[in-house]
């Protein structure tokens, strides 16, 4: 396994803690409520599953029969397999296993459905991952794939100059380092002392901004900021790059859905810019808009 997935497992994994904590961990309603797609009794895969393990839960809650659950490494073992269980699932309907003993165990063509959600563009092989997953997917069978789009002036200010100043600057780098709260804490500084530190007093009309700081940027928000700049790789997709991916890997694009996340802060605002990737001014925010889409492998 390679530095920089072992180094994105490392940070996914403080945020996954803190996100069920938190309890943020499924803020974002479960992909099978978009797709028309039967998994009772079927064979599935959560590939990157994560601490969570909040795909492979709603997998079971819709009548898989197995989960195999697979990511990097065994540290998250322990806290997926306590959330599996809470779940009231039994350990004869999942399996927990590290990718590189995945690898060697599974069979081809074993597979009904599979989750990818949120792991192929961390990757720096994303195509020997996609043909592994190919392979053991029965011809017929589903796979649901989460890419991070690309594109628009939020997301580039946050993919591209956040990303390069944590690269460059070790000062801000220490920040997003640093624990949640402490990252928490310096925001809510920052913004305060634009609003209320300043030498002339805030228009009357603009001064209930701030009770509002603490609401809007609260965990959550910091642990969508250290995802987005702190993992070491994080390409991103259009929707012909993403088609592309599949088909070059024995997939056809069945349905694109449009899943839109229940927010408590500030990011409240996005909501219908992720449910109407396609509105005007959702492509100047986002670009492509996030890629949830539902791919079935050919016979």
């Amino acid at each position: 396994m390679d530095d920089a997935s072992l180094e994105t497992r490392q940070v996914l994994s403080r945020i996954h803690e803190r996100q069920i904590s938190e309890g943020v961990a499924k803020r974002l309603p479960s992909f099978l409520d978009d797709v028309e797609v039967d998994i009772t009794n079927a064979h599935c895969l959560d590939f990157g599953c994560g601490n969570t393990a909040r795909d492979s839960i709603r997998m079971l809650d819709a009548g898989a029969k197995h989960v195999t659950l697979v990511d990097v490494e065994d540290g998250w073992m322990d806290t997926a397999r306590t959330q599996l269980q809470q779940a009231g699932y039994h350990s004869s309907q999942f399996k927990l296993l590290d990718a590189r003993t995945w690898t060697k165990a599974t069979t081809e063509n074993s597979l009904d459905f599979i989750v990818c959600n949120g792991v192929i563009h961390h990757l720096a092989e994303p195509d020997a991952a996609m043909s592994a997953l190919s392979a053991r997917l029965r011809p017929g069978g589903h796979l649901y794939l989460y890419l991070m789009g690309k594109g628009g002036v939020l997301r580039d200010f946050v993919m591209k100059i956040l990303r390069d100043l944590y690269i460059t600057d070790p000062g801000f780098k220490r920040l997003i380092d640093s624990d949640p709260d402490v990252v928490r804490s310096a925001l809510i500084g920052g913004a305060r002392s634009i609003l209320v530190t300043r030498s002339n007093s805030l228009p009357e009309q603009y001064k209930g901004l701030v009770p509002l700081l603490e609401d809007a940027i609260d965990v959550d928000f910091v642990l969508t900021l250290k995802d987005r700049v702190a993992t070491p790789i994080y390409e991103q997709y259009d929707l012909p790059m993403a088609i592309e991916l599949l088909e070059s890997h024995g997939f056809t694009l069945v349905d694109r859905v449009f899943p839109a996340p229940r927010f408590k802060n500030i990011r409240a605002l996005l909501e219908d810019v992720y449910a109407f990737p396609d509105d005007p001014i959702s492509i100047f925010l986002m670009g492509s808009g996030n890629l949830h889409l539902l791919a079935q492998r050919v016979a």
